[in-house]
């Protein structure tokens, strides 16, 4: 497996998909490899169908990162979304951010390491009904080093047919 260190900050300060919700992502990973750091920071990203998927075994992301941004209008796939039992985020670290009409999160067909949601804002988010972070139902699915959640605001769920109720 090669290494592909590639980090995202500064370069695309707004993020926007033409199709509106429909099949656009920031990315859509289906190659094996490994990624050491996705970082979007300072950044606006809007409506994508979602702003990072892995979709094929063998990935590996070290860190994924977003820090002072504001994202919104996230459809079904969410802000990361590990859509395959072989590919893995290590890492999740969320900073100063505002997350708004967020359909999901953070799923994940495998376990990870971390996650820290320091200092953010969650309004509409997610999908009334849905996990904020959703590890699936396999018990292997761990976060081994927990979830740290500090100094962050949580709105109502984003209305599914009236339910703004977020499970968890």
């Amino acid at each position: 497996t090669e290494i592909y260190p590639l980090s995202l900050h500064d370069s695309l300060p707004i993020l926007t998909s033409t199709d509106g919700y429909s099949s656009k992502y920031v990315m859509n990973i289906s190659q094996a490899g490994t990624l050491g750091t996705f970082r979007l920071d300072a950044c606006t990203a809007s409506q994508f169908r979602g702003l990072l998927r892995i979709k094929t075994g063998g990935v590996t992301i070290n860190t994924f990162e977003i820090n002072n941004s504001v994202i919104d209008s996230i459809s079904n796939y969410g802000v990361a979304n590990v859509d395959n039992a072989g590919a893995k985020i290590n890492d999740f670290v969320f900073k100063n951010s505002t997350f708004a009409k967020v359909e999901k999160f953070i799923t994940s067909k495998n376990a990870a390491n971390s996650i820290l949601i320091e200092s953010c804002t969650f309004n509409e988010a997610p999908f009334g009904g849905n996990y904020l972070i959703d590890f699936s139902s396999s018990s292997a699915n761990t976060i081994t080093q927990g979830i740290k959640l500090y100094n962050t605001i949580f709105g109502v769920g984003y209305s599914n047919n009236g339910n703004i109720t977020v499970k968890g």
